[in-house]
């Protein structure tokens, strides 16, 4: 939201929290909640000359609610099955001619050595346990996995390289990075384009009606230029008859630049006259 002065003049930039808008539909105009309603559809109008309104076409919200309600049913379903299949199952082999009596009382001496893994059993049982392999697959390791990388590939605007496995070195690291700076350079011309649209393009009009337009904002990064792929794209147009300037190339790559010496000319320094040289 836009401060303003008595006189006209933009102060303030005051952000309002995303609760507080309402839109009917995808295309409706934006309405003021003040009371950040949930559910609601229709705010009170507002003057959009008087804000900043920047519009994102897939907000990671949405997509992120989606993953957050399939991971919980995940976690709860893999939950219920460490419950069941965690602890092995354990069966008693009764001695043979076991009467009815006897296989109850064994019965009840499992279930105590089930409880503390302690116990006594009489001469000619024998426990058994399931086999792991019997179990099934455990999927739901893997399912939320798939889930998280589809939050991170939403939140980062698809860049796989950020889904790389943390290293010892500093490479995957360096590799993220670079996600990152990509992303916000991403954003910041993203940002300056609605700044620029509905933030200086009103103050110029009011202030130079009808004058060309020389001033903008603009979030700028700092850009670092690979001297190396300059000097040897420069080296590609020179073979192929292309020829850029000192003045520009000098620019780019931070060298101060000297033109060579011609061939068999020794910087100079004359050619050695016979009977000058002295020892």
């Amino acid at each position: 939201e836009k401060w303003f002065t008595t006189g006209g003049l933009v102060t303030h930039l005051e952000p309002v929290a995303q609760w507080h808008w309402v839109r009917a539909g995808l295309h409706g105009d934006w309405q003021y909640n003040r009371e950040a309603r949930s559910g609601a559809r229709t705010g009170e109008p507002i003057d959009p000359a008087r804000f900043v309104i920047r519009e994102v076409a897939r907000p990671v919200d949405e997509i992120a609610l989606v993953i957050h309600v399939r991971r919980n049913a995940c976690q709860r379903d893999w939950d219920a099955f460490v419950e069941t299949y965690g602890v092995p199952a354990m069966f008693v082999i009764g001695p043979a001619g076991a009467t009815a009596e006897v296989e109850e009382e064994l019965a009840a001496q499992l279930e105590a050595v089930v409880g503390n893994s302690r116990g006594y059993l009489p001469y000619g049982t024998e426990l058994v346990s399931v086999p792991v392999t019997a179990r099934g697959v455990n999927p739901f390791r893997t399912y939320l996995k798939a889930l998280d990388e589809q939050l991170v590939l939403a939140g980062t605007g698809g860049k796989l390289s950020v889904l790389a496995e943390p290293g010892v070195g500093q490479q995957a690291g360096l590799v993220h990075w670079q996600v990152w700076r990509e992303i916000m350079q991403a954003e910041a011309l993203l940002i300056s384009e609605v700044m620029q649209e509905q933030f200086d393009a009103p103050l110029l009009a009011a202030e130079f009606p009808e004058q060309p337009v020389w001033a903008y904002f603009a979030l700028c990064g700092r850009e670092e230029t690979d001297v190396g792929a300059v000097v040897e794209q420069a080296t590609a147009l020179s073979r192929a008859g292309y020829r850029i300037e000192a003045a520009q190339l000098s620019e780019k790559t931070g060298y101060r630049l000297a033109a060579a010496p011609a061939p068999g000319h020794t910087g100079g320094v004359g050619p050695e006259q016979p009977g000058t040289h002295q020892a």
